[in-house]
């Protein structure tokens, strides 16, 4: 059994070898690194209630699936970065900014779905998420760092 260290709402670290995970309700942020590494997680259920995905929370979760919040406003660099068996990521409206490489080495993305809210896509997103075939980046986008899209070889 998992075991979550909490501290003022905010998720600070998972523990344990479960192959799902519950989020607790009222949880607001993610924060840095708390599912790091996890990579006997095949699902985690995150509660409506999470409005923020911290700086490599989900990093290296190989087996990884799970749906954003649509109350996220923010998604943290590196956030799913090396999360190989993530397939789709619908990202919720209200996120203006995706952070630097939070979809890297995504391999199995085939689907991602960008809320008009963004406006900015950073440095390397989803650089090496070669199983995508299509992308459509709202009007609103203006800006989009550099090597975005890098190796993604099925656009």
């Amino acid at each position: 059994m998992g075991v979550f260290q909490i501290e003022n709402g905010c998720l600070k670290k998972y523990t344990g070898t479960d192959a799902e995970a519950a989020v607790p309700e009222g949880i607001t942020h993610i924060g840095e690194k708390a599912f790091d590494e996890c990579r006997n997680l095949v699902r985690v259920s995150l509660p409506e209630s999470v409005t923020s995905i911290g700086a490599y929370s989900f990093s290296s979760c190989r087996s990884l699936a799970l749906t954003i919040p649509e109350n996220v406003t923010r998604i943290g660099e590196y956030a799913f970065y090396g999360c190989q068996k993530l397939t789709s990521a619908v990202i919720p409206e209200g996120v203006t900014s995706i952070g630097e490489s939070a979809f890297q080495e995504c391999s199995s993305l085939t689907s991602i779905t960008i809320p008009e809210s963004v406006t900015s896509i950073e440095n390397e997103t989803f650089s090496g998420c070669s199983s995508l075939t299509s992308i459509a980046i709202p009007d609103g986008v203006t800006s989009i760092g550099w090597e975005a899209f890098y190796g993604c070889s099925g656009l």
